[in-house]
């Protein structure tokens, strides 16, 4: 037995031995039952089991049928292997593509394409911006000074409450509107949320009906006209009242009849006091989102007049 050189690490002695043992067994079994019965099936059989390790550890060869390139047999009975190692090949996967998106923004509906808003007429601008001025000063002068003082002084749950009791008290006007458009689902929500906040929530202070998931409603007699078709009229800028339009200076006549602090009032100035109280609570409520529109605004008599437009046509529409 030959001695490996001393370069020779002990590690690839080793593999040399493992290597061997692998090989030597298919010539030697081959070569040892050469020309008895069934030598040629033992040989195959050994060839085939060193073909299927080599195969398992990731070589590749040919097909038995294609043996000749893979293993051939020469006149001594020497076996002569082609192996290749190929990399494992992965088969494409099928991806999926991705949906056109050719015409996705047509098919975007515009909210307003069908059902556009109208036009808002104003054709007494030279009036409507003096009156616009002119309650601007009220306001600035007087409203949101008192407004002021009465939110430091009145807390805020307070103040929501008072807010509630009004709206609670003008829930007929509500009820006559939504029964006028011939929505039932609405007039027997406001005639729940009446008897429900008149009675457990102690005349309106509190909303208690929310707690019932009964929602609340929103409408008025103006809304009532638009739901008809009753176009808006010119726009107008009421003294002391604000932004309006024709259609709504009706419907602010007939809600008037219907609303509490104007039939049951013992008196003029009485029902003046409690309009004026309303809207002072009001304002303090709402301090914060009119110092936000008037800085905002570039022009404050256009800017209010837009808001206020597609405002009540939001409403008319819900």
């Amino acid at each position: 037995m030959k001695i490996p050189p001393a370069g020779y690490h002990p590690k690839w002695v080793i593999a040399l031995i493992m290597f061997s043992m692998i090989l030597l067994p298919a010539p030697i079994i081959a070569k040892t039952y050469t020309g008895l019965p069934g030598s040629e099936s033992i040989a195959s059989q050994n060839t085939e089991k060193v073909l299927l390790a080599f195969r398992g550890q990731g070589f590749h060869l040919p097909a038995d049928e294609s043996s000749d390139s893979s293993v051939s047999q020469d006149s001594s009975n020497k076996f002569n292997f082609t192996l290749e190692k190929k990399m494992p090949v992965f088969e494409e996967s099928e991806t999926t593509e991705a949906p056109s998106s050719e015409g996705s923004f047509e098919e975007l509906e515009d909210p307003f394409a069908e059902d556009p808003l109208p036009e808002l007429r104003d054709p007494l601008v030279g009036y409507n911006r003096f009156m616009h001025r002119v309650n601007d000063g009220i306001y600035d002068n007087f409203i949101d000074p008192v407004a002021n003082v009465y939110k430091k002084i009145v807390h805020e749950k307070i103040r929501v409450s008072v807010r509630n009791m009004f709206r609670n008290a003008m829930a007929p006007a509500r009820f006559v509107s939504s029964l006028a458009q011939g929505n039932l689902d609405k007039s027997a929500r406001v005639l729940g949320r009446l008897v429900i906040n008149s009675t457990v929530g102690l005349a309106g202070l509190f909303d208690v009906a929310k707690h019932y998931e009964i929602e609340s409603v929103s409408e008025d007699f103006g809304q009532t006209l638009g739901y008809h078709g009753v176009p808006t009229g010119p726009y107008l800028v009421l003294p002391l009242i604000g932004p309006s339009h024709a259609r709504d200076v009706a419907g602010k006549v007939v809600d008037s009849f219907l609303s509490p602090t104007i039939f049951l009032a013992p008196g003029f100035a009485v029902g003046t006091g409690m309009n004026t109280f309303e809207k002072l609570n009001e304002a303090s409520l709402l301090l914060d989102d009119k110092k936000e529109l008037d800085e905002s605004a570039l022009d404050e008599y256009e800017s209010m007049r837009d808001f206020y437009h597609q405002f009540r046509e939001g409403q008319v529409k819900k």
